[in-house]
C-alpha cells in the first residue's frame, strides 16, 4: 500500500493502465477502432489516445517532464474540445 501522495498516485494510474490493456487484450486493430454506437465518434482506440494525452499533458506539465515525441499526442490547440477522444481510422487495417 502507498504511504506519500507521490507513490499512491503512480499506484492508480498504473492500475487504470493495467486495466485498460486488460480490456484490450486479443481485441483486433480493427475491433478497437470501430465505433458502433457512439455518435460522437469515440471508440477505444480514442480511449487509449485520451488516457495517454492525460498522462503526458496534464501531469508532464504538473511534474515538469516533456513527451520527447510530441507528434504522437493529440492535437490540443482548443479548436476541438474532443481531439484526445476520436481516434480516426486512417492507417487502420480492416
Amino acid at each position: 500500500m502507498p504511504t506519500n501522495a507521490k507513490d499512491a498516485l503512480k499506484s492508480y494510474l498504473q492500475r487504470a493502465r493495467d486495466a485498460l490493456i486488460w480490456k484490450l487484450d486479443g481485441l483486433s486493430e480493427r475491433a478497437t477502432s470501430v465505433c458502433r454506437a457512439a455518435p460522437s465518434g469515440m471508440n477505444l482506440l480514442g480511449i487509449v489516445k485520451h488516457a495517454l494525452n492525460t498522462e503526458v499533458v496534464y501531469f508532464g506539465r504538473t511534474f515538469g517532464r516533456v513527451w520527447p515525441t510530441p507528434a504522437e499526442l493529440a492535437d490540443l490547440d482548443g479548436t476541438d474540445p474532443q481531439a484526445d477522444l476520436v481516434c480516426h481510422r486512417r492507417g487502420v487495417r480492416s
